[in-house]
């Protein structure tokens, strides 16, 4: 498994605040069956301004961990990008080679929680003209798509990827965003899973529970497509949707349903 959007480097932004904590975070990737890492460090956010985010500095912080990992025998492959904090200035920072991801087709951008971004339309079609595909970070904790997730589906139209925590989906935040979550792969808007882990207790890895917890209650093809998704992320190819087979799931449910009424009437 690939887990991409995560804090792993100590001590560069809000994630782990020793080496000690990223080794116990990794630890527990490994022991999930998550093989690579890709760390996406907080980049232009309100929180960064005393940060050091100097692309060839992140670059010696990534090996550097690396080393450790490897002489702990903990068998995980770390890769580094960022989460870019929007601000209308994307074409800008996409020159950066630490903002982007899969030989630069990826860009992954969080917004503010509590206010409409505005323009971002416009910043993430100019970004589209320059190939490079925004995926939205954990959208199911703004407050404009708690208040209409349909925005969504207008945001697949235009061809945005739409990534959703881990941990939303495990009731980390609350369950009201657990149900939201839960709406959104359910109609089809989804495309990744990211752990966004940031330390060893709360905030950590848990994307195999959350792998685990959407088989049982969603299907395994749709548990498939975030994974080869994650996957596509890194190789910088295109996105599988999750539409149609939430929409052949969708059918099936529906002609289930219509047999066991059909049998309930007979009996």
């Amino acid at each position: 498994m690939i887990d991409y959007h995560n804090h792993v480097l100590p001590n560069v932004d809000d994630g782990p605040d020793s080496i000690d904590v990223s080794l116990n975070m990794l630890r527990k990737a490994q022991r999930q069956g998550i093989t690579d890492v890709v760390n996406t460090v907080h980049f232009q956010h309100p929180k960064m301004y005393d940060k050091n985010v100097d692309y060839d500095y992140l670059v010696e912080q990534i090996n550097k961990l690396q080393k450790v990992l490897n002489e702990n025998n903990i068998n995980v492959k770390l890769h580094l990008s960022s989460e870019v904090f929007y601000l209308p200035n994307l074409i800008e920072v996409s020159k950066n080679p630490l903002n982007t991801i899969g030989n630069g087709k990826y860009m992954l951008i969080e917004f503010l929680p509590g206010i409409f971004p505005t323009g971002y339309d416009d910043q993430f079609y100019k970004l589209q003209l320059e190939g490079i595909t925004p995926i939205v970070a954990h959208p199911e904790r703004y407050k404009f798509i708690k208040e209409d997730i349909d925005i969504l589906k207008d945001w697949n139209s235009k061809g945005y990827i739409v990534q959703v925590g881990a941990g939303s989906i495990r009731g980390h935040f609350g369950d009201k965003i657990k149900t939201i979550s839960i709406e959104m792969i359910k109609k089809g808007y989804v495309h990744l899973i990211g752990s966004d882990a940031h330390n060893d207790k709360r905030r950590n890895f848990c994307l195999k529970k959350t792998y685990d917890f959407l088989e049982k209650n969603i299907s395994c093809e749709i548990v498939d497509i975030f994974k080869t998704n994650s996957q596509r992320v890194l190789a910088g190819e295109d996105m599988k949707s999750s539409k149609g087979s939430i929409d052949l799931l969708n059918t099936n449910n529906n002609f289930i349903n219509r047999i066991k009424r059909r049998f309930k009437f007979l009996n």
